[in-house]
């Protein structure tokens, strides 16, 4: 039996988007605020929180594809208590 390794935000949407996870992660959005990692991804945001679990709320979010048996999610719009 193979072991399966987590995989973090940052590496899910990554794969997503056929770029490298460091790239991702460079774009990371106020750390530590949410929940979970959120990153700007040109005019969007995206999240990829682990598998059963919600994004943050405030934010617009849209499913947008998944990534190792995760859903990642993107949103237009920054939440309006921020």
């Amino acid at each position: 039996m193979t072991a399966r390794r987590n995989r973090s935000a940052a590496e899910c949407i990554g794969f997503r988007l056929g770029w490298d996870m460091r790239d991702v992660s460079e774009n990371r959005y106020q750390a530590g605020k949410q929940k979970y990692p959120v990153y700007t991804i040109g005019d969007e945001y995206m999240c990829c929180p682990p598998k059963g679990q919600t994004p943050p709320k405030g934010w617009d979010w849209k499913p947008d594809g998944e990534a190792y048996e995760r859903v990642i999610y993107s949103a237009s719009s920054k939440p309006t208590d921020d």
